[in-house]
């Protein structure tokens, strides 16, 4: 294996626990009582900024798992893609606390990079 596939799953790796963390902090902070049962898989139980929060946090992780996995360059380097432009108008927007913007952005990044680095060719 080549030093920029394991830096790449490394990073995976930590792009999948900080997408867990984002979704689930999420989930917690949003509902104050917390969910129960069926309220637990209904985005429509959470406010719409948590919800988009959520799908984020959800989406990094997977993205996250498959850069870990080696596979899925694609989804990878999309995910991350979107994450960071959605990142960046939302620090241009002023949407959210800045702090939480640049942290996720800048995981994002990190996704996009990591993807874009994976599944090259093995120089003999």
């Amino acid at each position: 294996m080549r030093y920029t596939d394991l830096l790449a799953r490394l990073t995976g790796l930590g792009v999948a626990a900080a997408g867990a963390a984002l979704a689930g902090n999420t989930v917690r902070v949003a509902v104050p009582g917390g969910l129960r049962g069926v309220d637990a898989a209904a985005l429509g139980s959470l406010p719409a900024p948590a919800a988009v929060v959520v799908v984020v946090g959800v989406a990094l992780a997977v993205a996250g798992v498959v850069v870990l996995l080696g596979r899925g360059r694609a989804v990878a380097v999309s995910v991350g893609g979107v994450a960071a432009v959605v990142a960046a108008a939302s620090l241009a927007l002023g949407v959210g606390s800045a702090v939480v913007v640049v942290g996720v952005g800048a995981v994002a990044l990190a996704l996009l990079l990591a993807g874009a680095a994976t599944g090259g060719r093995v120089a003999a």
